[in-house]
């Protein structure tokens, strides 16, 4: 009787192994298990050896005081906990923002906003615990208490007061945290700039650490366009001008491989290694990557979900990146086998020609994407025209299509001193309809199978000598690519950068 159901027991394992789909695991495994699958150990110390070349410059040194502004709990240690270390080493103040709590990672099969809440706090003390490990006491940590996976739509949408912003997860239109740095702030754009400006002023930092304007989270890179427009406006007034350092967190399958390497180098993701930022590795001492390590492992709640992505960030080094302001530099030609717009820039612009700046955005690449066929943006081109128009034109991969429709949002730095009124604006249909804000008097467009440019003047958006700009692509109402939010100076002329 033993033989015969050990014999049975070794055939069920046999038919398990031979199944192409595997059993269900318990709750909260089914991310780990598909990533075994997907990316089995063999493969992972394969891609040891295929990670590209660290960048050429390293950060020898850093400045403080510092500032880490981090939209979820666990990125302040994924991106900066080497970094932090050695500020702290040096006798500097750190200070730490973070935007979120992190409460909308809350998962289980019911919604429930209580419990939504709960997590928030959590995420808070593994936070502060993290940061202790690191030696920043809880003094230098403040929390804004503002929607999780929902900041990209208080800079779109949802700036004043006078249409708040609903969080999904826990159902409030303020902070329901009583630790917030502003009790019961509204969730909108307005509030959260205000928020920055005063932790700004808090900190008073040398040096700012803050999400790149690539990264794919749709929280990251709202983070940087707000701490952009802030940090702008501060300078405008003449009140601070850190230096800046973008990390990168969220990008696709980066960083690989997956899991504990601590001797392994981060790279630079590959479709941002070739964009104009200039990419700096922070190396770290194996005392400070094992810290590092464990400093990642006290975000205790998001372990079971992603404990192999979060622990990649422990490596030999970290990585930061400088984004340039862009200025009027180039040329500006049309080419006509392609149809679109183009910069020429293998000679210096003669006095008739439009001096112009740009920027390329990397194209996002996946199954669905390719299935689908959905287009994107190649890259972002300005210049100011002779009659004192400003111009935008953005360049397309592929043609557009109907059914497509170009958002492009301005926020214009003429001579005024408080955060510029955001202007969003619609092509598609054959016209020019503004998504929020209204659409300047005589502001004219065309377009070209693969390129749409818009002429706005200049005097009706207050003779702007700095506009922050982004564009996006959508599709009944849901966006499906975008480019990143950049600075733009228009009263700039010469080389770029």
């Amino acid at each position: 009787m033993w033989s015969e159901c050990s014999e049975i027991e070794v055939r069920r394992q046999s038919l398990r192994r031979r199944s192409p789909l595997p059993s269900l695991p318990p709750h909260g495994k089914l991310v780990t298990m598909y990533r075994r699958i997907r990316f089995p150990r063999r493969s992972r110390r394969r891609q040891l050896h295929a990670v590209g070349p660290l960048p050429a410059e390293v950060l020898q040194e850093v400045e403080g005081p510092a500032l880490v502004v981090a939209p979820h709990n666990d990125d302040e240690v994924l991106a900066t906990a080497g970094a932090l270390q050695r500020h702290r080493a040096l006798g500097h103040r750190v200070c730490v923002a973070l935007l979120t709590n992190g409460d909308g990672q809350y998962r289980r099969p019911f919604s429930n906003r209580r419990l939504a809440v709960q997590l928030g706090y959590r995420r808070q003390e593994e936070t502060l615990h993290a940061l202790s490990h690191l030696g920043i006491d809880d003094e230098e940590v403040t929390f804004l208490g503002y929607p999780d996976r929902g900041l990209s739509a208080l800079w779109n949408t949802h700036w004043t007061a006078e249409r708040l912003y609903r969080s999904p997860r826990t159902g409030a239109t303020s902070s329901p945290y009583g630790n917030s740095r502003t009790p019961h702030a509204p969730y909108c754009g307005a509030a959260l700039a205000a928020d920055l400006e005063d932790v700004l002023r808090w900190a008073s930092p040398a040096t700012v650490y803050f999400p790149h304007p690539n990264d794919l989270h749709y929280d990251h890179w709202a983070s940087h366009s707000f701490l952009t427009l802030v940090l702008e406006a501060l300078r405008r007034r003449g009140e601070m001008c850190p230096e800046l350092w973008t990390y990168v967190v969220h990008r696709g399958r980066w960083p690989l491989p997956r899991g504990k390497f601590l001797s392994a180098v981060l790279p630079p993701p590959p479709a941002l290694a070739g964009l104009d930022t200039n990419w700096r590795a922070l190396p770290l001492t194996p005392e400070e990557r094992e810290r590092k390590f464990h400093a990642i492992l006290r975000h205790k709640s998001q372990l079971r979900y992603m404990r192999r992505y979060l622990v990649s960030f422990a490596r030999s080094n970290e990585l930061f990146g400088r984004v340039p302001r862009l200025g009027l530099h180039a040329s500006l030609n049309i080419a006509d086998s392609a149809d679109r717009w183009v910069p020429d820039e293998s000679e210096p612009p003669s006095a008739d020609e439009e001096p112009m700046a740009s920027y390329t955005d990397p194209r996002r690449r996946s199954l669905l994407r390719d299935i689908k066929r959905y287009n994107d943006i190649r890259a972002l081109h300005f210049h100011n025209t002779a009659a004192g128009r400003l111009a935008i034109e953005i360049e397309l991969f592929d043609r557009l299509r109907p059914a497509n429709h170009v958002l492009i949002h301005l926020r214009s730095f003429g001579g005024g001193v408080g955060f510029p009124a955001p202007l969003r604006m619609a092509i598609g249909g054959g016209q020019l309809s503004a998504a929020s804000g209204e659409v300047p008097p005589g502001a004219t467009f065309s377009r070209v199978p693969r390129a749409v440019r818009v002429e706005l003047p200049g005097e009706e958006l207050g003779s702007p000598d700095t506009v922050l700009v982004g564009a996006e692509l959508q599709r009944n109402g849901i966006t499906f690519a975008k480019a990143a939010y950049r600075l733009v100076d228009f009263s700039v002329s010469g080389s770029g950068g």
